[in-house]
């Protein structure tokens, strides 16, 4: 998941991002499934994680 984020936010930024793959280290786990929401709710989640991600690119370009 954390690959998948670094993935589009140097897409929706045009920047390459550097990281540290540290696989010593292990995070707690936590998974939102939105479907089940969608079907308890009757409404879809909105927007898309790349349109959050843009949105907050968006943002810290804003403010810098």
């Amino acid at each position: 998941m954390v690959l998948e984020l670094v993935g589009i936010f140097e897409r929706v930024s045009g920047v390459k991002m550097s990281f540290k793959n540290d696989l010593r280290r292990r995070l707690a786990e936590t998974y939102a499934n939105a479907s089940r929401a969608e079907k308890l709710m009757g409404r879809k989640a909105e927007p898309g994680l790349e349109d959050m991600c843009r949105s907050a690119w968006d943002a810290a370009r804003v403010e810098s």
